[in-house]
């Protein structure tokens, strides 16, 4: 490569030069350093060399947070699998699961457990009354810890620090039932309780993530007790997330909540559609995502067996049977 001049001559003529270019990564030879060879080093620079896309980048964890308001109806698992499965996610949260803790409910997992059999399925149903409920997918290759809870009256929730080979994360999903004559809760009594809890969570160094239905309008600016709950986080320097309406009544309940500095958070979009009175919340965590996890299995080979092998050693076998025997004495001879 070459760059070329203009120079003005004598009978307004010009002449072309060529001004040499020297393009390298190594050290000058010596005759190109010695001015009598042409060329004059002191007016060169030296420009760094840059390897395209060299900067380091990863895929990251795909996460969602969905209130489903009971996933115990065939038609409501099934959407949660085709939900995991289309946006290819790695983490799910889910509220409002409406197990209930008994025989009932195995059939419900077992579905989900066949469709998603690279997810591990976390739940904790509610204690007492109806309702309720918690629910987490991890898939495979995230590691998943249950951490032991404390037994609060205003709200339920499950905590789960997920870790894999380079990072962790502390999970906390929660759901609290808006109060009512019913069940007697009030608003005092959560941020008595909140405050205590979010005291306990914000002590440790681990990347932290709280989501869920908070049952609060944090998108009306007057609400008395939305400003004193985002309030509240921000005391503990705690980012929440979502601005655009979760529910169909056009507010927001349903949040993502992370500390402030650590840059957790990022491409976050509401997925409607979905079988619920609520939206679903999508995003991406700052962590690597972990690759698929490979399973050895041992096949036959059923191509290559022997039909006549086989008929020969059953014929070997059943004459080496006493002739008169019952179905449970043939059992037993032949399952020691």
């Amino acid at each position: 490569m070459s760059i070329s001049r203009y120079r003005g001559c004598r009978g307004g003529t010009h002449k072309r030069h060529t001004i040499p270019t020297i393009f390298t990564g190594h050290r000058l030879p010596t005759t190109l350093q010695k001015r009598g060879s042409g060329v004059n080093t002191d007016n060169l620079i030296s420009i760094p060399l840059v390897t395209a896309h060299s900067s380091t980048t990863f895929p990251l964890v795909r996460f969602a947070s969905w209130n489903a308001r009971s996933i115990r109806a065939k038609s409501k698992s099934s959407s949660l699998c085709d939900f995991v499965i289309d946006a290819q996610l790695d983490v799910v949260a889910i509220t409002e699961t409406w197990l209930t803790g008994v025989n009932r409910d195995d059939q419900v997992i077992a579905d989900i457990q066949n469709t998603l059999p690279n997810y591990n399925f976390l739940h904790s149903h509610r204690r007492c009354g109806r309702g309720g409920g918690i629910a987490i997918l991890v898939r495979d290759g995230l590691h998943a810890c249950v951490n032991d809870i404390h037994v609060f009256k205003s709200f339920e929730y499950m905590d789960v620090t997920i870790s894999s080979s380079t990072t962790s994360l502390h999970l906390v999903v929660l759901y609290r039932p808006p109060p009512n004559n019913k069940n007697k809760l009030t608003s005092s009594l959560f941020f008595d309780e909140f405050s205590s809890f979010l005291e306990i969570l914000t002590l440790g160094s681990t990347q932290l993530l709280l989501t869920g239905d908070f049952n609060f309008h944090v998108d009306v600016t007057d609400d008395r007790d939305a400003v004193r709950f985002l309030n509240l986080l921000d005391t503990h320097n705690l980012q929440q997330h979502v601005r655009e309406p979760t529910h169909t009544c056009n507010h927001t309940l349903d949040l993502l909540i992370s500390r402030e500095d650590d840059k957790l958070v990022s491409h976050l979009n509401i997925q409607h559609g979905l079988p619920s009175d609520h939206s679903a919340i999508k995003c991406l965590l700052n962590i690597c995502r972990p690759g698929l996890c490979t399973k050895q299995t041992t096949t036959r080979e059923l191509h290559n067996i022997n039909i006549n092998v086989i008929c020969t050693d059953i014929q070997s076998s059943l004459s080496l049977m006493p002739l008169a025997m019952d179905v449970d004495n043939l059992h037993s001879h032949t399952c020691p």
